[in-house]
Order: structure tokens, then C-alpha cells, then sequence
């Protein structure tokens, strides 16, 4: 890693944590700069388009970590249903541990100019890409009738994202200590349903 992006990584490590603490809007490059011991200028020098090409950076840095964990988890199994159950739950774990990115995921960030918004859906438009991938290896072998993995994926995460809403609920609102039997119990039962209506009898 040269001295540039060891500097880079610094910065969107250290821009986590600002991001994590006061969010997007009350963070400001100043801030950054005195937790990175950088001036203003020093900082349009790593990254010309400000605080929110920072922002798109620590997004795409925590997705990647994500990913890489939950492809890690999915080599260990060959089953679908396990790889499926396996992803949801990898997901759920890490955003549980992560209260920036399931902030992104989950909030609507109003503050952010519409570009921003858009950028971000992109970055997290690779879940649907990668469930869409293991559907399609699963035609491949037969395993599953032949399907629009996209459109699955799509449907699959829709449905499961509402048991995480829910547990967010739980824990934001009601104050509530997560169940997570309950949670895996959920998640199974889901992914069940989806498969039994798209396995080759």
C-alpha cells in the first residue's frame, strides 16, 4: 500500500467513526481534518469532491467488508437453503455490530443531494446481484426451475428485510434485547416458503 492510500484509508477509517457518532450532515471536513491531523486543503488533496466523496468511500469500504464476510460463510456451504439462511444471518450480525451502515441502509437521508442518493443505491445494489448469483447457480445445477434470479433476489430480500425492520423496531423503539432464535427462526421459515415454491419436484 503506497502512502497515499495508506493516508486514504486513514481518513475513511477515521470519517467512520465521525459518521458513526454525529451522521452525515453534523460532521464536517474540519472535523475530519483535526481527527486525521490534516488542514481543509490537505483533504481536497485525498479526495477533490469533499465530505461526500469521503462518505461514498466509508459506505463502499463497510460493504466490502460485509461481502467479504458473507462470501467467506457461503463457501462453507453447498446447500441453498443453508447459503441463503447463512447470508441473511451473516447480514443481520454485522448490521447489528455496525450502527453506520444500517443507519444508510435503513434511513432515508434527506440532507444528501439526490447524486448522492443514487451513488449510494448503486453501492448497495450488489446484494441483489450476488443472492441473484446463487439463485442462478442453482438452476445451473438443477437445482431449482428455471427463474429471473434478479427478480428473485429482489422479492427474497424484501421479504427478509421486514424481519429486520422489525428487529430494529424492537430495539429503537420498544427497548426490547434481540431474540435471535426468534430472528433465525424467521429467517428459515421465510426462505423456506420462497423455495418450496421454486424447487424442481
Amino acid at each position: 500500500m503506497s502512502s497515499q492510500e495508506s493516508k486514504e484509508q486513514e481518513i475513511i477509517l477515521a470519517s467512520h467513526d465521525l459518521f458513526t457518532r454525529f451522521g452525515y450532515s453534523k460532521t464536517t471536513m474540519e472535523d475530519i481534518g483535526d481527527k486525521v491531523g490534516l488542514n481543509q486543503a490537505s483533504l481536497y488533496h485525498y479526495f477533490k469532491k469533499g465530505k461526500e466523496e469521503i462518505f461514498l468511500n466509508v459506505i463502499f469500504y463497510r460493504i466490502t467488508e460485509l461481502r467479504e464476510n458473507i462470501e467467506e460463510a457461503l463457501r462453507q456451504e453447498k446447500k441453498l437453503e443453508r447459503k441463503l439462511e447463512k447470508y441473511f444471518a451473516v447480514k443481520f450480525d454485522f448490521l447489528q455490530k455496525d450502527s453506520f451502515l444500517r443507519q444508510v441502509i435503513d434511513l432515508d437521508f434527506k440532507k444528501l443531494p439526490l447524486k448522492t442518493k443514487k451513488r449510494i443505491q448503486n453501492i448497495l445494489s450488489t446484494e441483489k446481484e450476488l443472492i441473484a448469483s446463487i439463485f442462478q447457480d442453482a438452476i445451473n445445477k438443477q437445482e431449482i426451475r428455471k427463474i429471473d434470479p434478479l427478480k428473485t433476489a429482489e422479492i427474497m430480500i424484501h421479504l427478509i428485510e421486514g424481519i429486520r425492520f422489525t428487529q430494529l423496531k424492537q430495539i429503537v423503539l420498544e427497548g426490547q434485547i434481540i431474540n435471535r432464535k426468534e430472528i433465525n427462526d424467521e429467517l428459515k421459515l421465510t426462505i423456506s416458503y420462497i423455495l418450496n415454491g421454486i424447487k424442481l419436484k
